[in-house]
């Protein structure tokens, strides 16, 4: 096992990658990110883009247009949802998902402050990580959103009593809520008639999740 990794410098820049704008221009797009890199083919093309533009950007640069600290390091993408309907109104809301197993919901809109909790529409704590080196736990790759259901699976590992576990978990986008979990296993015979199992505690998650069905 590898030595832990300090956390503390990246996990205090939540939105350094995510929430950057123009100079000038707002950061609110009115298209969803439900997915790794936008689509299932993970092509990371952002087709309906129109102000964020090669010539725009050269002519006038980017700026930060401002950052969260968060409990963990940031693995996967962040994912946004325009106009969505909460409990208590309707947001452009950004999903950030942690290797310490906590995942955020925040107002794109909401620029003011520093704190974790400024712009903060919910936080859901899924389960304990490893205590010395959460990089091996947590949640390693980006989750994917159901528009249809508002709903939020991921996958996510956890480190309890010296026990590694992957789990997938679905969550209300809404409000937070844990809708279901579920332990990840599986047991396959090889050719030569020995049995291969899932193994958690030498397994990491794939870079992003997808949905395909009902």
């Amino acid at each position: 096992m590898s030595k832990p990794r300090a956390v503390a410098p990246l996990s205090r820049a939540l939105l350094l990658a995510g929430l950057v704008s123009l100079s000038g221009c707002p950061i609110v797009r009115r298209d969803s990110i439900l997915t790794q890199h936008n689509d299932s083919y993970r092509t990371g093309l952002y087709a309906t883009e129109r102000a964020l533009t090669p010539a725009a950007v050269a002519s006038r640069g980017m700026v930060l247009s401002y950052a969260r600290p968060v409990d963990g390091r940031i693995a996967g993408q962040l994912l946004y949802v325009p106009s969505l309907r909460m409990r208590s109104g309707v947001f452009d809301a950004v999903f950030v998902t942690t290797t310490k197993n906590v995942i955020y919901a925040y107002d794109a809109n909401e620029r003011g402050g520093s704190g974790t909790e400024q712009g903060l529409l919910w936080k859901t704590a899924l389960g304990p990580s490893h205590p010395t080196n959460p990089d091996w736990t947590g949640v390693l790759s980006t989750p994917v959103i159901d528009p249809d259901r508002n709903t939020m699976f991921v996958v996510y590992k956890t480190w309890d009593d010296g026990r590694p576990a992957h789990w997938l978990a679905a969550l209300d986008i809404r409000d937070g809520k844990v809708l279901n979990t579920t332990r990840i296993s599986a047991r396959t015979t090889r050719s030569d008639g020995s049995a291969l199992v899932f193994d958690s505690s030498t397994r990491a998650s794939a870079r992003g999740s997808c949905s395909a069905g009902a």
